[in-house]
């Protein structure tokens, strides 16, 4: 052993020897601080975890809409998903003012899989299964002139026929709306999706900002990717 090394540890033992209990009382203190301190950032973590995973069951925390009677760009929903990777939902939506039996109608056209991932606190009886079915709200139910069918719907002198499959509550807007597959709806009306209601994991502090800005009281996508939002 080394003339110095022997010398540094005769130093330390004998400032431990002469300092009594104060030395082993400031490692505890540091000890138990440490610890407190992982069990708060573990907490924080969990809880941030359990909140962002509650949210997520209420819908959209993300909202793209085309400017006012305007429709977004054509493959947006597929341009958007590719952007922002796996984990994040982006529900589509197209709109149309349709009659049915002489009164006038919300018709939506949605992607009903993804929608159902979107939104588990709809209240809905039955979700279609096939492209010939639609979702009814509630308070539009009534204005409908169905048969055992299904009832008919026409926008633009065009008519499609649609199967109920199901009826919608939600205590909302969504309640005065007929829902049908966004494929049949584009078919029909030639409309593009106007909105899209998107699901990204984490809180704003995890948003992927070189993709997004902030516009009032949503985001919107960059520039370069030819969405913007509405005002």
């Amino acid at each position: 052993m080394s003339l110095r090394r022997s010398m540094f540890l005769r130093l330390l033992k004998r400032g431990l020897l002469e300092r009594g209990d104060r030395p082993l009382i400031a490692f505890i203190a540091l000890a138990v601080a440490s610890t407190m301190i992982t069990a708060m950032l573990s907490l924080y973590q969990g809880l941030e975890n359990k909140l962002n995973r509650d949210f997520r069951s209420y819908g959209a925390n993300v909202t793209v809409a085309a400017s006012q009677g305007q429709m977004l760009p054509e493959n947006s929903a597929s341009k958007v998903e590719s952007l922002l990777g796996s984990g994040s939902i982006v529900v589509p939506f197209a709109f149309a003012i349709a009659h049915a039996n002489g009164n006038a109608v919300v018709v939506a056209g949605t992607d009903m899989v993804k929608v159902q991932r979107l939104d588990p606190w709809w209240s809905v009886s039955n979700w279609p299964k096939t492209a010939e079915e639609g979702l009814v709200g509630a308070r539009v139910e009534s204005r409908l002139n169905r048969s055992a069918s299904g009832f008919d719907l026409e926008f633009g002198g065009r008519t499609v026929h649609v199967v109920q499959a199901g009826i919608l509550r939600t205590g909302a807007d969504e309640e005065s709306r007929i829902y049908i597959p966004i494929t049949v709806f584009a078919s029909w009306t030639g409309k593009q999706p106007a909105l899209l209601e998107i699901s990204v994991p984490g809180s704003e502090l995890h948003f992927p900002k070189w993709k997004f800005d902030r516009c009032g009281n949503c985001w919107r996508l960059k520039e370069r990717s030819s969405v913007e939002c509405g005002r």
